[in-house]
């Protein structure tokens, strides 16, 4: 299963049935939401101006290391080429992604189906994951933050880290508009740091 959720743990795309062998990168580089967005038919909001600053910044996907960097999807910097900005960019990243990994460790604490393979037919397989997605936006929306079970994985936080694969799709040569994008995000990230 790949998915995007929003800041309140919502999922907003999802996509399963990929191999359970590939990569996250690679699955995205397979999926719909990667075909839509390459061809400005995945609907993403106008660029917004930052919170504090005059900064107008596109909205972004974030991921891990897995996954490529494009205008529209960043990810960290490599270890390799940190310096304190970079740092700070990779920081801000890994607590926004935390999001997703959330909304992946409630969907499991609630719907204890998904925790292991699922005994039914491919079909049924992929309707019971996709049935589980959208209760799990419906009790986010009628109950909040209020359910026992979303209160369990927001407590504790070994349920919100990443279980995924971070072997992925190795992009050495993102265009000049993410790069530009992402240095967008690590100037601002800089700044508001400076400023605390």
């Amino acid at each position: 299963m790949q998915a995007v959720a929003d800041a309140k743990r919502r999922f907003v795309a999802v996509e399963v049935g990929g191999r359970g062998k590939q990569s996250d990168g690679g699955t995205f580089i397979a999926s719909t939401l990667y075909k839509l967005i390459e061809k400005n038919k995945y609907k993403i909001p106008r660029p917004k101006r930052l919170p504090n600053s005059d900064v107008i910044a596109p909205y972004v996907l974030v991921g891990d290391e897995a996954y490529p960097l494009k205008h529209y999807l960043m990810r960290p910097y490599p270890e390799r080429v940190l310096n304190n900005e970079r740092k700070c960019f990779n920081i801000r990243l890994s607590t926004a992604r935390q999001t997703i990994e959330c909304a992946f460790g409630i969907l499991t604490c609630k719907w204890k189906i998904l925790r292991k393979p699922i005994e039914t037919n491919r079909r049924n397989a992929l309707y019971i994951i996709k049935a589980a997605c959208i209760l799990h936006n419906t009790i986010l929306d009628l109950n909040g933050d209020s359910d026992l079970d979303i209160q369990n994985v927001l407590s504790n936080p070994a349920l919100c880290e990443n279980r995924h694969n971070n072997l992925g799709v190795r992009n050495n040569n993102p265009s000049r508009r993410a790069k530009n994008v992402r240095i967008q995000f690590t100037n601002y990230f800089s700044e508001q740091y400076r400023r605390m």
